[in-house]
């Protein structure tokens, strides 16, 4: 598990997922060193390995986990669901873009 200050200076890509933009981080990551103002949560991919339609997002993934996200503001999971399936319209988009932690709490994004 790495802590914010060890990936501090790496650059994420930007994807949109479920209509927010968010990093995506192909790294384990301590959440008691996330910034304040950002939140944290992994994606799980299914059975096969596809994570792009098969797969999930929940507030955190111990099995066929992918990646973690950050965001700034939290994603509400309705009626108490512990995950929210991708589908066409949710899955995630890579925008091709690329920032630091710091740098995408500080944007417009």
């Amino acid at each position: 598990m790495y802590s914010y200050e060890a990936l501090s200076k790496d650059k994420f890509e930007v994807v949109e997922v479920l209509g927010v933009n968010a990093l995506f981080v192909q790294a384990r990551l301590d959440p008691n060193t996330i910034p304040a103002g950002l939140y944290m949560y992994d994606m799980r991919g299914d059975e096969n390995g596809d994570w792009m339609y098969g797969g999930s997002i929940e507030p955190h993934v111990w099995v066929n986990w992918v990646a973690s996200i950050l965001v700034k503001n939290p994603i509400e999971f309705k009626d108490d669901a512990s995950r929210i399936e991708f589908d066409e319209e949710g899955s995630p988009n890579f925008t091709g873009d690329e920032m630091t932690i710091r740098d995408f709490l500080n944007s417009d994004y």
